[in-house]
């Protein structure tokens, strides 16, 4: 009966959480688009500036931003319908201005093994000015961006949003280094300051994108040292759904996967096999919740619509996840070029320093200690990033230029395992060996910027 119970509370929760985001898409499309038309004017230069890529230099390292996407976003906000919104947050259209597009191309991706031209950036302009575009209809993702987008722009610009994206960001990292600090330890922050430097998430504000699966991490991480341990499981059923309805796919398995490091660290009292049955739990909620956000936008489709919406977003799936003519090691090869080699080769020692570490201990005491037990127990949460490449090949090889930063996670878990490893074999002196500790990771992070 408990069991029963347990079920129907996350059955309402699904619904409950689906709703309330449907309803506030449905409202974000009440908004005629005329009302953004004079910010999104204002925004053309900066969008056309920055074309499909925006790359910054730092140093001698270009790091590459997926802005063709913020261009396409933008056109998605102002090709709303609001006459029709329920139609429009369903569909999510591009080139669409009423009464002056004719003609709608469905989604129906690789359907026949032929990829969608999805609007160029230029089009925007196009659009604005009147154009007779093709509108082609994306309604495969949920696109919850639309809920913050197009209110956002009739106040401000696209330049604007992301200055205030980057004051939003900064605002929830310093709140989750002062709870870090305050329910884990001090020495933990090194672990987080070092996994977003490396992934460039100081610089995710100049993306839309990618500023969405960071705003995820932060949030949830946040909302997760604030709540009671009961609450975990409800917590990353309805992170499921709310990575589903509001990443473009760009960095689910960290938006996992961070807030369950800290919550290995919260519990780290815990023995190996608790924290095993945890991780199960809650990876098996949030994988649940993920895919039924998924799937309920199609059947959504599908019912109301009458459309082989269904079909059509497995057949993307399948694309995606395709190996064929894809090498598994050139996918994980070509994420890990992108976060840099020095710092690659850095987390990959302190990777192989606990195995060996773990071997020596077997073979002397014949038993592995329970700190470097769970350092091996880190490492396995560390590579989900390799697993999620192997499962999605053909994405994470097209677009390894961001998810490439779903190894922020594997960098974090690679700093916690020597912070361990630190405290365990350094008592005497410690201060000055998290000094020199500290010290490496600059080093490594200056060689990331200049080999």
């Amino acid at each position: 009966m408990k069991k029963i119970l347990e079920s129907l509370k996350y059955i309402a929760i699904f619904i409950v959480t689906l709703c309330i985001c449907m309803i506030l898409m449905y409202l974000s499309c009440l908004i005629p688009s005329v009302k953004l038309l004079p910010n999104i004017e204002r925004s053309i230069l900066d969008i056309n500036k920055s074309g499909s890529k925006k790359i910054i230099p730092v140093f001698n390292k270009e790091i590459m931003f997926d802005t063709y996407a913020d261009a396409m976003m933008i056109n998605m906000a102002y090709s709303v319908d609001s006459k029709h919104p329920f139609y429009s947050m369903l569909f999510a259209r591009t080139n669409y201005v009423d009464g002056v597009t004719d003609t709608t191309v469905e989604d129906k991706a690789y359907e026949d093994k032929e990829i969608p031209i999805f609007p160029h950036v230029q089009e925007l302009e196009k659009l604005l000015r009147g154009k007779n575009l093709i509108a082609i209809e994306y309604a495969r993702y949920w696109h919850g961006h639309l809920i913050f987008l197009r209110p956002l722009l009739t106040i401000f610009s696209y330049t604007e949003i992301k200055i205030i994206s980057y004051i939003f960001h900064f605002i929830l990292f310093l709140m989750l280094l002062y709870k870090i600090k305050k329910k884990i330890g001090l020495k933990f922050i090194i672990a987080i300051i070092f996994g977003f430097i490396v992934t460039e998430g100081y610089l995710v504000y100049s993306c839309l994108e990618e500023t969405i699966g960071f705003s995820l991490i932060l949030i949830g991480s946040n909302v997760l040292l604030s709540i009671n341990k009961k609450y975990y499981g409800k917590f990353f059923f309805i992170l499921g759904m709310l990575t589903a309805f509001f990443d473009l796919l760009t960095i689910p398995v960290a938006i996992l996967v961070f807030p369950l490091i800290i919550l290995i660290l919260m519990e780290n009292n815990k023995s190996i096999k608790e924290l095993t049955i945890a991780c199960i739990k809650y990876i098996t909620l949030f994988a649940i919740s993920y895919a039924l956000m998924w799937a309920s936008k199609w059947i959504i489709v599908d019912l109301v619509y009458n459309r082989n919406l269904v079909k059509n977003a497995i057949g993307q799936a399948l694309y995606r996840s395709s190996s064929k003519n894809i090498r598994l090691l050139s996918v994980e090869l070509f994420n890990i070029v992108y976060i840099g080699l020095p710092v690659a080769i850095y987390v990959g020692i302190i990777y192989i320093l606990n195995i060996i570490i773990a071997i020596f201990e077997k073979i002397k005491f014949r038993k592995v200690t329970d700190i470097i037990a769970k350092n091996l127990f880190l490492e396995f949460i560390g590579i989900a990033p390799f697993i999620w490449y192997a499962l999605v090949r053909e994405h994470s090889l097209s677009h390894a230029y961001f998810t490439h930063r779903s190894l922020i996670v594997t960098c974090i878990c690679s700093q916690i395992i020597m912070i361990n490893i630190l405290n365990k074999y350094f008592k005497n002196n410690r201060k000055e060996i998290f000094t020199i500790f500290v010290l490496i990771n600059l080093i490594v992070i200056i060689l990331n910027y200049i080999v």
